[in-house]
């Protein structure tokens, strides 16, 4: 009983994927002049733990003379829709740039195909000697013009000569992720903001959060010095629905434009995620950054539902959040 409710918490914890993996013909045709590099990745992960991914692969790709080919078709993501998106069922292509203009149905034909794995390269941090090279293939027309021209837009109409603090407050799964960072409470957030704001017209805050109660509490204390970008927040976990149509691609749109416009902000407090990481390395300035850091939740499923909910309303002394602030 205590395995079937384990089992059942461990599936509830990861997004409904909307497109099954497709099975690869292992019938090669041809031999090949190119060496083909196929970049998957287990379907359940975020935007940006799969952007991070991705561009280390590509890295080890062309060090060693391959064709880095990121294939979210045949491995879909939680970003897959079950139409095509821009002439695609590539989730990759909805977003980024084509490494290869060759169709996944041929490339697979091949006999020169290798596939990304754990053991290829350490992909838990970026190497400082490759860390140059990876800016440079993040900001290099990787990702699409209409979402670089789409925060641009909202850019020039909000942050122009504007001190803009940002805010990733990153909330919803990660309460109950097993072995995930334990993200801030409002509380937490709000007391460092309160320290930093200051009461001039020359100041914004843009607010990145997916709960709409959360930015609700914001503005309710900070009014109309709250801006955000019109991406789909709920009170509940936002893959768990089907609200709009193209809901999936749209949150990896939403994803990418905000993590573009945190690029732009002049201070920024969040927790440890891939998203704010991305934000830092897109920048083309050094960002103030104050990092919450509450400690890593349980890898007991059981446990990791309840203790975020438990941590945030008990007192330090009786194992509350003892946060730990770090500043850069």
């Amino acid at each position: 009983m205590i395995e079937f409710f384990r089992k059942s918490l461990y599936e509830k914890s990861k997004p409904a994927v909307l497109v099954e993996t497709k099975k690869i013909s292992l019938l090669k045709k041809y031999n090949s002049k190119k060496n083909y590099y196929i970049i998957r990745r287990n379907r359940w992960h975020g935007m940006f733990s799969n952007l991070h991914y991705a561009l280390l692969h590509i890295i080890y790709a062309k060090k060693k003379n391959y064709i880095p080919i990121v294939d979210m078709e045949y491995f879909p993501t939680i970003y897959n829709e079950r139409k095509k998106i821009h002439n695609t069922f590539n989730a990759w292509n909805y977003y980024f740039s084509k490494y290869s203009h060759k169709k996944l149905d041929y490339i697979y034909k091949s006999k020169k195909i290798k596939f990304s794995t754990q053991s290829n390269i350490d992909t838990s941090k970026i190497d400082k000697k490759y860390y140059g090279y990876y800016k440079k293939i993040l900001k290099d027309n990787l990702i699409s013009k209409s979402i670089i021209r789409e925060a641009s837009l909202f850019r020039k109409k909000y942050f122009k000569n504007k001190k803009i603090i940002g805010i990733h407050f990153r909330g919803s799964d990660q309460k109950t992720a097993a072995l995930h960072p334990f993200p801030p409470t409002f509380n937490q957030v709000n007391s460092i903001l309160k320290k930093e704001i200051n009461l001039n017209k020359n100041e914004i805050i843009f607010l990145v959060t997916e709960e709409q109660r959360i930015l609700e509490k914001f503005k309710k204390i900070y009014g109309s010095k709250i801006v955000v970008y019109k991406s789909f927040r709920s009170n509940s976990d936002i893959f768990s629905c089907y609200p709009r149509k193209k809901h999936r691609y749209l949150l990896g749109y939403e994803n990418l434009i905000n993590m573009l416009l945190l690029s732009e902000t002049d201070y920024l407090i969040h927790s440890n995620t891939n998203f704010s990481a991305m934000a830092i390395h897109y920048s083309k300035k050094k960002i103030k950054q104050t990092i919450i850091d509450n400690g890593i939740n349980s890898k007991n499923i059981f446990f990791a539902n309840i203790l975020w909910y438990l941590k945030s309303i008990l007192p330090k002394y009786l194992g509350g959040f003892d946060m730990k602030i770090i500043n850069k």
